[in-house]
């Protein structure tokens, strides 16, 4: 709003009709005798609204009706989206793994494999159940022959001075 210009103004801006102030009285009789003509409202109630309205608050206050739920997260959604989740953890762990060196039965030490052993209780039962009958033949133990050069060649190639040294 522009306030410069607001001293020079002359006139306040509201005006009436003509002759509004010599006509009023004729209208405001002009109302009052219309109110006197009409005998009834414009409105009516329905026939016996009042005897059934009550019945018809309490059947709608009583009258309980579910609520629409919307769940935030659907399952289906939640393991589709693990699903992938796992997918992809587990190729994360494959290509990771599959990288490293991985171990062999000759990278056991033997110690540990005798305290497996003594630890587990195994019988001679189990350990027989390993071994066939054509490895347990008299003559592979008769017939092999080693040469005291073989022998040593193993221990130079397999022992260490801790194993052969005695207490």
């Amino acid at each position: 709003m522009n306030n410069n210009k607001l001293h020079t103004v002359k006139t306040s801006g509201f005006k009436t009709p003509d002759n509004y102030f010599n006509e009023i009285e004729d209208v405001i009789c002009n109302v009052a005798k219309l109110s006197d003509t009409i005998k009834q409202p414009g409105f009516t109630t329905p026939d016996n609204y009042f005897e059934s309205l009550e019945s018809k608050i309490t059947t709608a206050i009583t009258k309980e009706e579910e609520p629409k739920v919307i769940p935030l997260f659907s399952w289906q959604k939640v393991m589709a989206v693990s699903a992938v989740a796992a997918v992809v953890l587990l190729m994360f762990n494959l290509s990771s793994t599959s990288t490293t060196n991985s171990l062999g039965f000759s990278d056991i030490e033997t110690v540990s494999i005798e305290n497996y052993i003594s630890e587990e209780d195994f019988t001679t039962e189990d350990f027989s159940a390993l071994i066939n009958e054509n490895e347990l033949n008299y003559s592979n133990f008769t017939e092999n022959s080693l040469t005291d050069a073989s022998i040593e060649e193993y221990l130079i190639e397999n022992a260490s001075i801790e194993d052969l040294i005695i207490d």
